[in-house]
């Protein structure tokens, strides 16, 4: 891809997490995006054809990385979570949190999907749950965790990234 493009797509992306995702802002349109951002409307839509477009992008972007982090053969739990802590800290920096600022159900679906194995092939008592309860369990343990890396985004990351993870796995061990 052309340097130009790539530029272009990082400028409009950027411009839709800061002025359309964060929490507290407007909902803006095409054309005061590309005012704010200085692009020119026929830029953007040469790109996407909508402000929800870019935001699927760069959820689906955020998705895929979290993925490979969930599907690697060889991780344990504990690698999972430090590997997924790890990510959404270095996304801070790049201010790419729009994975957990706006949850929508396309996201928490495939997020749920990704994360039934793992959660249900970890615990040796699921095997006593019926098909309902494990979907209750996935759905419990990946809202929730959605709920914890929400909060430590809109607290400012006031909390070490391996101080969230001690909590995460004291949590487990209470709970299984």
């Amino acid at each position: 891809m052309d340097k130009r493009v790539k530029k272009t797509l990082r400028t409009i992306q950027k411009g839709v997490h800061e002025l359309y995702i964060l929490p507290g802002n407007k909902k803006y349109s095409v054309t005061e995006l590309c005012n704010k951002i200085g692009l020119q409307r026929s830029c953007f839509y040469n790109h996407y054809s909508s402000i929800e477009e870019v935001i699927v992008e760069i959820q689906n972007k955020c998705l895929d990385d979290l993925e490979e982090i969930l599907s690697n053969p060889k991780s344990t739990n504990v690698d999972i979570i430090i590997g997924c802590v790890n990510y959404i800290s270095d996304r801070r920096k790049k201010k790419f949190n729009s994975l957990f600022e706006i949850t929508d159900m396309r996201v928490f679906e495939r997020l749920k999907n990704m994360c039934t194995p793992l959660i249900i092939n970890s615990q040796q008592r699921n095997t006593l749950l019926n098909d309902a309860q494990k979907d209750y369990l996935v759905t419990f343990v990946v809202s929730g965790s959605i709920a914890v890396f929400r909060k430590w985004v809109e607290d400012g990351y006031n909390v070490d990234p391996y101080q969230l993870l001690d909590g995460f796995l004291k949590s487990f061990k209470l709970i299984y």
